[in-house]
């Protein structure tokens, strides 16, 4: 399997889309606020399509956390896009590639700008959220969160395509990547294989290309979410149940 190709084609995509002849840069204007306070506003104005304010807590994060802002952007755009705009996502993780790419390609105000305002007119999905939630901590699947722990990597990757219920599966999926990798505060800590895992999911019919962005997802953020996205995208595609569109009030301040 051969990864650069795929990921340079979504770099070379966010290059053509953010060079000078497409895309024209705001103006930097960060808040007075904490790097604490700017990430949490960033996700939530990208959430609600506020791209002002997601501007303006870009551009803070940039001035005095930068690492924060390329984290923060690599978690938002699998917690609140996901499936349902697979495209932005891989772009966001091109824009990641790294601050040499980033300056070959206009900067990191540049990159930066176009992604949040990209993330903030896109269609959100929070659906990889509520799964994590639903497999650590729903009551109903108890009794799988213990058994799975001691389960070998292969009898755990039969149960991510199996017709089981999709938190057991989830569950299945997340200790074979592992919780030593993707930490949480509930599940028993199991060294897994993200990578091993990730080669098996493209063999058994997962998309390359959402995979090998998912590999960089990880590898930047370290949460479950990540491996989850294309683990939903694989589920639409096979499942009779249909999605509702909703959209979120403005927030008025």
């Amino acid at each position: 399997m051969n990864k650069d190709p795929i990921f340079d084609i979504h770099c070379r995509h966010l290059a053509d889309l953010v060079s000078e002849d497409n895309f024209e840069p705001p103006r930097l204007h960060p808040l007075d606020i904490s790097p604490w306070l700017a990430m949490s506003l960033m996700q939530k104005a990208i959430r609600r399509g506020d791209i002002p304010y997601a501007l303006r807590s870009a551009a803070t994060l940039l001035e005095n956390s930068p690492d924060r802002l390329w984290r923060r952007l690599c978690v938002t755009a699998f917690e609140d896009i996901g499936v349902a705009d697979t495209e932005t996502v891989s772009l966001v993780m091109a824009g990641l590639s790294g601050k040499y790419w980033r300056s070959r390609n206009g900067g990191d105000w540049r990159i930066a700008s176009y992604l949040v305002q990209r993330m903030a007119q896109s269609v959100k999905c929070r659906s990889a959220d509520d799964l994590a939630y639903i497999a650590e901590r729903h009551p109903d699947f108890e009794a799988d969160r213990l058994r799975l722990t001691f389960e070998p990597i292969p009898k755990l990757l039969d149960i991510v395509i199996s017709t089981a219920p999709l938190p057991e599966r989830a569950l299945a999926l997340w200790y074979a990547v592992g919780t030593h990798r993707c930490r949480s505060d509930i599940l028993r800590t199991r060294k897994g294989d993200p990578h091993g895992v990730l080669d098996a999911l493209c063999e058994l019919g997962f998309p390359e290309s959402l995979i090998e962005v998912s590999r960089s997802g990880l590898a930047k953020c370290g949460e479950i979410l990540v491996p989850f996205v294309p683990f939903l995208w694989r589920e639409l595609q096979t499942s009779t149940s249909s999605v509702e569109e909703i959209s979120l009030p403005r927030v008025c301040l």
